[in-house]
């Protein structure tokens, strides 16, 4: 009887590493499909349709990602590290909904305020579906991973992301319609993904839709903080896309968002390592191993940042050549440029990994303090610079914007540490 328990807890334990190596291997997968769809949609485009839809496309595909917040709301973060329960199942769902909503209404009020032509405001709206079915996988997920089955999560992230990827390419290339192909891309998209994962969520916990007031007033508060750092961040990206729009041609807007993209993928990259690690650094955190907490994220920083370094030394080689092949568009001129957007989607990387420990720690409003400081120095600096300096002054002002909000972020985590320990 005595070796009984030793043996049980062994293989406990043992089944636990099992399903936490499943979880980092589809994680990885999933986001590395997640990252690549990006990539994928937006070489479709220009090497179907042409530099100058692209750079529709692409403009639509920032505006689709900064409303994205919207639909998302920063729950995400919070959901994965509610480990008491706090909210029910229903309460996440519900809000998914609402704010779904919202972000579709807010891409249309974007539309208007911005006066596009009815046909560029159509293709906004539809990239907007196609990344809205970002959120609404998004609080499937969230679940998936609390229940500690993020491996599961992983596999239907990768399902859906090759589906979206397949019928964007077949549908652009026989219509060579992109309207047509978005509208078709998010339609049925969306469909796929609730079909998956409402199947594989109500194996652990079935799925209701219960208003509860008490609880959307408390999620609302807890995550407005985390959906206005989300919000300000893709504002980050975006606004030196805004000023290029303002003040350069289309096809420099293209020029932009090709060599962007690979400093975007870095930030989506660096939730390989850390997104499996949430709900664990909230429990060390609530549970006092401060050590331990701050040890893993010293280690996950160091790793954002080692990474940085590996991709910029193999871009410098052949980024810019590969991406003039990928896209079938030249950009080899642009190598200097090219290099500053990936170190700022190094710090950029590491600016959203100290978002989600800062949510664990619950410290909303320093997220929400950090970014708007963040916010409005980018966007004197870009609108002021990219007049004069084109594409290389909005590089610039992004890679400088994102060194500044790192510092604070880290300072906010460190200085937050530091007063708990005292206490």
């Amino acid at each position: 009887m005595a070796s009984f328990f030793p043996e049980r807890l062994s293989g406990k334990m043992e089944k636990i590493n099992k399903i936490t190596a499943k979880s980092y291997l589809w994680n990885t997968i999933g986001s590395i499909l997640s990252a690549a769809s990006s990539l994928f949609l937006l070489m479709c485009v220009t090497r179907v349709v042409g530099a100058a839809e692209g750079g529709i496309f692409s403009l639509a595909f920032a505006t689709a990602q900064l409303v994205l917040t919207i639909g998302k709301f920063g729950v995400r973060s919070y959901q994965a590290t509610d480990i008491f329960h706090e909210l029910s199942l229903s309460t996440y769902f519900v809000s998914r909904g609402i704010t779904c909503i919202l972000m579709l209404m807010l891409g249309a009020g974007t539309v208007v305020l911005a006066g596009y032509s009815l046909y560029k405001g159509t293709v906004v709206l539809a990239v907007c579906v196609i990344k809205m079915v970002d959120a609404v996988e998004d609080v499937y997920h969230g679940q998936l991973q609390l229940v500690n089955r993020l491996y599961i999560a992983g596999k239907l992230l990768a399902a859906r992301n090759i589906f979206t990827m397949v019928i964007f390419a077949v549908t652009i290339t026989m219509s060579k319609k992109l309207l047509f192909t978005c509208w078709i891309t998010g339609i049925s998209s969306l469909a796929l993904c609730i079909m998956l994962n409402h199947v594989y969520v109500n194996k652990y916990e079935k799925i209701k839709f219960c208003w509860n007031r008490t609880e959307q007033k408390a999620l609302f508060f807890a995550c407005f903080p985390l959906f206005s750092g989300s919000f300000l961040s893709l504002l980050i990206y975006n606004i030196p896309k805004y000023a290029i729009d303002i003040y350069c041609s289309t096809e420099i807007q293209t020029y932009y968002a090709i060599i962007f993209m690979p400093a975007f993928m870095i930030n989506m990259f660096s939730e390989f390592a850390f997104k499996p690690m949430l709900t664990s650094l909230a429990e060390w955190w609530k549970n006092g191993e401060r050590q331990r907490f701050i040890a893993a994220t010293v280690k996950l920083i160091a790793n954002i940042f080692l990474v940085t370094i590996v991709i910029l030394g193999i871009m410098y080689l052949i980024g810019a050549d590969i991406l003039s092949f990928v896209y079938g568009v030249d950009v080899t001129s642009y190598k200097m440029e090219l290099m500053l957007l990936l170190l700022g989607g190094g710090f950029s990387a590491a600016v959203y990994f100290l978002y989600n420990v800062l949510s664990a720690m619950r410290r909303q409003k320093a997220i929400f303090r950090n970014y708007s400081i963040g916010t409005v120095f980018i966007f004197f600096l870009a609108f002021y610079s990219v007049k004069t300096g084109g594409m290389s002054a909005a590089a610039l002002s992004y890679v400088l914007a994102e060194i500044v909000l790192c510092s604070l972020m880290l300072w906010s985590t460190f200085h937050t540490h530091k007063k708990d320990f005292k206490k």
